[in-house]
Formats: structure tokens, sequence, C-alpha cells
């Protein structure tokens, strides 16, 4: 485990160094380990090293997890923020196109100048203004009317066809901005045709705020003139003002003076917030619960709209932040669902734990088993000096092996829950060779029983052919390496990736010169092409140059047209020995 130490020195962040702390930690840990291991062979009880042994795995295990845990906690946060980033993403979106529509519209009129009923319901139509903006009421125009020509309009809109056409509320006002044009015009809508906005104090506010700055401005919360009694909903208007002729650089003055009106649209916040989150769970997952306010406060009061709630959890990971646009601001609050928190990674914690535990049984059933040998022969100094180093070379071993298996794993530019799979992978082999190890006592592992260890999920496509030979500890935990690196290489890449490849292992013991040679070969038939990779990874240094030095000799790995070919010729006596 101290192995993973460097990938996580190489991090910036404060997880990262805190990991790295704790991995430092692990190693002294270890090194502490071996002091007590020592101190164990000079007298103490089999169960007493045992449990040191054990105690001290925990120890590590729990330092490893911790680290790993931080860095989970860290990517988490991070996904979460992305997740909120994809949430305004979409809401900006949504906002940017709505006031393009608006712009479109105030366009319009101005260009036409006389704006008639037919025109504003083609304009409604060809922008498919109901498609590109669900959740929203409708889009109209609200004319700014003189009070010498309040008669005449209305004598006009109801010419058009508006025969119930009316200015309403009544009374004498100085300015009259009266709903002239609304799309669709259904039963809603039509409970504010003739409606002056500018009477009430909330939408003249926005109102005004448009006009002297000439850009789109949105309300506060209201509810709309459409609402019945039933089905209540907050809602808020959008107004884009429409002049007529002025000056470039027109002041506020020159403003109020040209103004024509608005073009606008209503929107029940309740049916807006909907079919935003609809788009939002359709693209990235049912991961948010929301609540959204009007103004800079969280007040039950200024609540626009929720969903999800139901679905929060205590203590659920939470973002507030204030969305601003249009001259208005609302506060959203942002809350993480179970299915985030479900969909997030914790398999690198599991193995960590699991593998910990297994491994730490391991080694203290070995410290058990050699303190108990040592036992057995108390009184034969030699016998206790060759078992403690004997416990002592397998345990530094047994560490380094693991070290290099997860310096290799998580250092060669996999992403990180590869990394995770080829790390937990290689350990479970690692282990399946130390339990075969620790059945037949230490004297070694029958190749057959490694290999069928490894290869027994392909089943029938790999054929297997070989006597019996005994390989001693050291090269048993080496070919058992190999082959799981063989196996995996072959069922991402090789013969076995394939429905109809398959593998062919076979060994052999031979007389040559009145010596004993062994030789060993990895055939894989009726896979893809293969080829040399471009740079050599953990496996081809397993492969070539450990298993290489182990056997003193060089095997051969052959890129052949029918597939992969693993070979490797050396005396008997450096693998094992035959039964």
């Amino acid at each position: 485990m101290g192995a993973c130490l460097p990938a996580f020195e190489k991090s910036g962040s404060p997880e990262g160094a805190q990991a790295g702390a704790d991995f430092a930690s692990a190693r002294g840990r270890r090194g502490l380990a071996a002091r007590v291991l020592a101190a164990a062979t000079g007298g103490a009880s089999p169960i007493l090293a045992a449990s040191l042994v054990v105690v001290m795995g925990v120890l590590l295990t729990f330092a490893a997890w911790r680290a790993v845990a931080r860095v989970d906690a860290r990517a988490a946060e991070e996904r979460f923020d992305y997740v909120v980033e994809r949430f305004l993403d979409l809401l900006e979106q949504r906002q940017q196109v709505h006031a393009q529509t608006l712009r479109s519209g105030a366009a319009l009129v101005s260009v036409l100048g006389d704006l008639r009923a037919s025109q504003w319901r083609a304009f409604y139509e060809l922008m498919r203004i109901e498609e590109r903006h669900p959740g929203v009421q409708g889009f109209g125009f609200a004319a700014v009317i003189p009070a010498h020509d309040r008669e005449a309009h209305v004598s006009d809109m109801r010419a058009q066809g508006y025969l119930d056409y009316t200015l309403h509320p009544a009374g004498e006002r100085e300015i009259v901005t009266s709903i002239a044009y609304l799309e669709p015009f259904d039963w809603r809508n039509r409970r504010a045709h003739g409606y002056d906005m500018f009477s009430e104090p909330v939408r003249r506010a926005a109102m005004e705020r448009a006009r002297d700055s000439g850009a789109i401005a949105a309300s506060a919360r209201v509810t709309l003139v459409q609402e019945t009694d039933t089905d209540v909903q907050p809602g808020f208007l959008l107004y884009a003002p429409v002049y007529g002729p002025i000056p470039d650089g027109a002041g506020e003055e020159e403003r109020r003076r040209a103004l024509r009106g608005f073009v606008y649209s209503p929107v029940r916040a309740v049916d807006f917030g909907a079919s935003l989150m609809a788009r939002f769970e359709s693209e990235s997952g049912p991961f948010l619960g929301v609540e959204v306010f009007d103004g800079h406060a969280s007040a039950r009061d200024k609540l626009m709209f929720s969903a999800r709630l139901q679905d929060v959890e205590p203590g659920a990971r939470a973002h507030e932040v204030n969305y601003e646009r249009f001259g208005h601001t609302w506060r959203l609050r942002l809350r993480a669902l179970p299915a985030f928190e479900r969909s997030l990674d914790a398999r690198a914690r599991r193995a960590i734990l699991f593998g910990g535990f297994a491994i730490t049984a391991l080694m203290g059933a070995l410290v058990g088993l050699t303190m108990a040998r040592q036992r057995e022969h108390a009184g034969n100094a030699r016998n206790k000096d060759m078992i403690a180093r004997e416990m002592s070379h397998r345990v530094k071993n047994l560490l380094s092996v693991i070290q290099s298996v997860a310096s290799r794993s998580l250092s060669e530019g996999r992403s990180l829950p590869e990394a995770r799979q080829v790390f937990s992978d290689r350990i479970a082999a690692l282990a399946r060779v130390h339990s075969a190890l620790i059945d037949a006592q230490w004297s070694g592992a029958l190749l057959g029983d490694l290999v069928d260890g490894e290869l027994a999920p392909f089943g029938a496509r790999v054929a297997v052919f070989g006597p019996d030979v005994r390989v001693n500890p050291q090269m048993s935990q080496h070919l058992a390496m190999a082959v799981h690196e063989l196996a995996t290489n072959a069922a991402k890449y090789g013969a076995l990736s394939q429905p109809g490849g398959s593998v062919r292992v076979e060994w052999d013991v031979s007389e040559r010169d009145g010596e004993k040679w062994f030789s060993f070969a990895w055939r894989e038939m009726g896979g893809p092409p293969v080829s040399a990779p471009g740079r050599e990874g953990f496996g081809q240094k397993l492969l070539r140059r450990l298993l290489g030095s182990a056997i003193s000799a060089q095997p051969r790995i052959d890129y052949e047209a029918a597939g992969l070919r693993y070979s490797f010729d050396c005396p008997l006596a450096r693998i094992g020995h035959a039964v």
C-alpha cells in the first residue's frame, strides 16, 4: 500500500497532500511492524505475534482507506459542483433563448409600426414559441395609449374581432399600457386581454426599469392575471421596451417620450420550473432537489418553485447561489439526492478494506504458522534463527510485491476507476497463490493449480497440458502473476476477447546434457491481429524482466499472425521440482 504514496505526492490539492501524509504514516507503521515482528521472534507466543501483525495490518489498512476516502470526498464535491453548474447552464440557455425571442418581437413591432392581431399571431406561430419556450404562459404586446387615443384604440381592437375588448382596471390614469395582443389566445390569456399592467406597482417597477434602460427587465414575484381559483402558481414577467425613432445615445427622458409599448412574456413559475427539471433530468439524471426564491433571501413567502424536496435526505450536500438576470435576482438552493450519492464510485475504498484485511489475515496466519514452527524447535538455536529470517524475508517480500503492484497499477496513465480495477485483480491473484502456499505449508504450489486458479473463468476456451511440477514459493508468486497478466491481456485484446478465440497453455520437463529442463508456452489462437505495444507497461516488465531475472533466462514474446505466443526455458531447479 505504501507504493501509492508517489501518486498522491504529485497532487497539488490539500486532499492529495493529506493523502500522501497518511500513506507516509502507513509506511512508518510498516517499519514499526517489522521491529515488532523481530521482537516477537525472540520468544513471544505464536498467538501474540500473530495478534501484533493483525493489529499493525489493520492500522495500515485504515490509514490507506482514510487517504483514499479523502480523495474520493474531494472528487464527490467536484462532481456535485459540476452537476450544479450543468443545471445553471441549462437555466441560462433557457433565459437566453427567451431574451432572443422578446428582442425579435420588439424588432417586429418597431419595423411594422401599426401592429395588427394577424401579424402578431403569425409571428408567434413562425417562431414556434410554444415549442421553444415550454412553461411560458404566452408572448404579448402591451401598447402605451395616450389619454386622447383610448376610445379610438378600443374601437380599433373591436374592429379586429375582439368584440369584448375593454381597458381594465377602470379609472383615469396618466399612463395606460394595455395588453393588446397575447398569444396563444386561450381561455387563460383572455383574462389578461386589455389589462393595464402599469396600474400594478410590481409590474410597473419592472416596466419603468426596462423603459429607462432600454434592456429587458424582469418583475418580482406576482400572481398573474391569468390565474383562477385553482392551481394558482407564483409568476413573473419579462419586458422588452419598444420605441419610436430615437437618436443614438438617447437619455431617459427621450426614451420615455419615444416609448410605444412593451413586448412581454408572462411566466408561470411552477410550469417553467417543471419543464426545466424534466430537461435537466433527461440529460444528467435525477440528482438535484431544487428551490427557487424571489430576491436574495430564502424566505418561504418568496418561494417561486420547488422540485423533489421529498427525496432530499437530512445532511445532504447543498449549494446556494444568487442567479442574476434581466436586472433581477433569484436565490437558488440546490441539494443532492440519494441517486447522486449512489452514482459515486466507492470501489477503491472497498478494495482497500477487503484487500487490506485479506492480506492482514494472510500475514497473521503466516506469522502464526512460522512462530508455531519456531516453538517446535525452541531448543535449536540455528533453527530458531532460520525461522526468524525466513519469516522476515517472506513478510518483506510480500510487502515489496504489494508495493510494486500498487505503484505500477496507479502510475501507467490509466484512469482512476481502471487503475482501481487492475490493482484489485492483481491483489486477488496474489492472494490466491498465497492461499495455495499456506495450504501446502510453504513447501511450494503445484503449477497446474496455479494456472487453473487464474484461468478457471474462461472454461473450455483454455486448454492446459503439463506434468505435475511443484513450484517453489518465490516462483509461485512470479508465475501466478505472469499467468494473470497474460489472461487479462487475452481477455481485453487477445484471443479471449472474441467468441471464437482460444488459448493453449503447456509445459514440459525434459533431459538436456544430464540436467532436467523446464519449458513453458502460452499460445493464443483465433483472436484479432496482435502487435507489439507502443510502451512497456507493468505486464511487459513482469513477463520480460522480473520473470527473466528470476529464472536467469530471457522469455520470448512473439506477436504471430495467429496470436500472441509467450515462452521460456530454464533449468527445472530454478522453478521447483517434478512430483
